[in-house]
């Protein structure tokens, strides 16, 4: 049986969140007798898995902006994408008792210059009366009797959050002041003030169950640049360090096993069942009768694997070819894809292929030389055609991972990017019309292929654990897939 190794920096990081503790307001204990003994409960959820029911939600834009839509994020899988457009929700603390405070956690991913636009707000009908935090720990509110805010972009020089990446916000605002968590640490004091002398605190926290909405993506002056959020809290009162650490059920993991996305999982352990979907699996269709069969087989290093054999019509060996479901067929790909492989070439055939998609009229493929191509549907491309300086080396296990976005691709050896379309799409017709055709290759064919029909046919190859994921790995993603895969 196969096993998965989790990273060691991994493992400690969970174990180190696990035992984080957020006792640090500085708050003193009632007087005796009179004590309070606050509830924490989880007042609204909103995840992003499905569609966004109207009578849920309402869904806007700005003046050339987009209508928020949930899309499938490389990292996160299923999230809300703002880009011009905002989303209004029924506020899950109205009319609710709070006592001691009010908690917001999330997943956010900004732009980087989006210092005053709101990641959220409460708010009332004409947003006369409203509370709004943006990406630089900007707080504030306002109302026609009271206002206040701490760290206004002018006077916080460097935001909490890295532009372009996934990071985990935990939010508590109490009596005493505001705190804030980021990927499960405190922000510095220059950001997270408990000492904010233009608030009253007391009166911001029992505000929030006086106003009718939530939104995400508006609220502030300033229109939010492009954004994604997903996994929204809100809680009544504080959370622990359970709700501050990085969920490793939601997306807080740098790395999950299988990638986040991954739609087919084939451990090739005697059989070429598709782990993630009983009701897809593949077979081996013999073309002519094969002298030296292809067979699933035991290697030293990898256990069990499959070893697709040389063939084609008229070749001394015969052809056979190994057939699969497409598990990405009707996938929503807008964001791209990924395709990854061990392969151990026992000699580099140059022409020949291991991995292949062909749908009778459009075909992708990919050989041991490193000999990416794509010829049908919008015009053809030769990446790396005869060229050895990206070719696998024989008779060595190498995880190939291949992704392909909507305006290029990148294929990666172990975890490193090895070339992609930039430096290395050496040769493509004058017609060819983007990647966006390879997308729709997997989005439609039914299969996918070990050794199949190309211009050629099959080239000699052990293979084991294959992903199909429907979304691109990222750099960090890929490195970890190997680091926790290899043997």
């Amino acid at each position: 049986m196969k096993t998965r190794k989790w990273p060691s920096l991994l493992l400690a990081v969970f174990t180190v969140l696990s035992f984080g503790a957020c006792d640090d307001w500085g708050q003193m204990d009632p007087a005796a007798g009179n004590q309070i003994y606050p509830k924490l409960e989880l007042k609204g959820e909103y995840k992003f898995e499905e569609e966004l029911s109207p009578e849920e939600v309402t869904l806007s834009a700005y003046d050339g902006g987009e209508v928020p839509r949930i899309v499938t994020d490389e990292f996160k899988g299923k999230v809300l994408n703002l880009n011009g457009g905002y989303a209004r929700f029924h506020n899950p603390l109205y009319n609710v008792k709070v006592q001691t405070g009010v908690s917001v956690t999330m997943w956010v991913k900004t732009a980087a210059d989006n210092l005053e636009g709101a990641i959220f707000s409460f708010a009332n009908e004409d947003n006369s009366e409203r509370i709004f935090f943006t990406p630089n720990a900007w707080l504030h509110r306002d109302s026609l009797s009271v206002s206040g805010e701490v760290n206004k972009p002018t006077q916080a020089s460097t935001p909490p959050f890295t532009a372009g990446e996934w990071h985990y916000m935990a939010l508590i605002i109490t009596n005493q002041g505001y705190t804030l968590y980021i990927d499960g640490e405190k922000s510095s004091e220059e950001v997270a003030s408990t000492e904010a002398a233009s608030f009253n605190y007391p009166s911001l926290v029992q505000a929030f169950p006086r106003l009718p909405y939530l939104y995400l993506g508006y609220g502030s002056p300033v229109q939010p640049k492009a954004m994604r959020v997903d996994d929204v809290r809100v809680y009544r009162n504080v959370i622990t360090a359970k709700e501050i650490a990085v969920p490793a059920v939601s997306g807080g993991e740098e790395y999950r096993f299988p990638p986040r996305g991954t739609v087919g999982y084939y451990t090739l352990d005697n059989t070429f069942a598709n782990n993630l979907n009983a009701a897809q699996s593949g077979e081996l269709i013999t073309v002519e009768t094969q002298a030296t069969p292809s067979a699933f087989e035991q290697d030293a290093d990898r256990g069990t694997v499959w070893h697709q054999q040389e063939g084609w019509t008229g070749n001394a060996n015969g052809w056979a070819y190994t057939r699969f479901d497409n598990p990405l067929k009707g996938k929503t790909l807008e964001d791209g894809l990924s395709v990854s492989l061990w392969i151990n070439p026992p000699t580099l055939n140059w022409w020949d292929q291991i991995f292949v998609v062909n749908d009778g009229t459009t075909k992708l493929w990919f050989n041991a030389i490193g000999y990416l191509g794509y010829n049908g549907a919008g015009g053809w491309f030769d990446c790396q055609n005869n060229n050895a300086d990206n070719a696998l080396t024989a008779g060595v296990w190498t995880l190939v991972t291949l992704n392909f976005m909507p305006d290029k691709f990148e294929v990666y050896y172990n975890g490193v990017l090895k070339f992609d379309n930039e430096n290395n799409a050496a040769f493509a017709s004058g017609d060819f019309t983007g990647y966006n055709n390879i997308l729709n290759l997997f989005n439609t064919a039914s299969n996918f292929y070990f050794g199949y029909e190309t211009w050629w046919k099959a080239a000699p190859a052990l293979i084991d654990d294959v992903y199909l994921c429907a979304s691109p790995l990222t750099a960090s993603q890929a490195a970890a897939l190997y680091n926790a895969t290899k043997k």
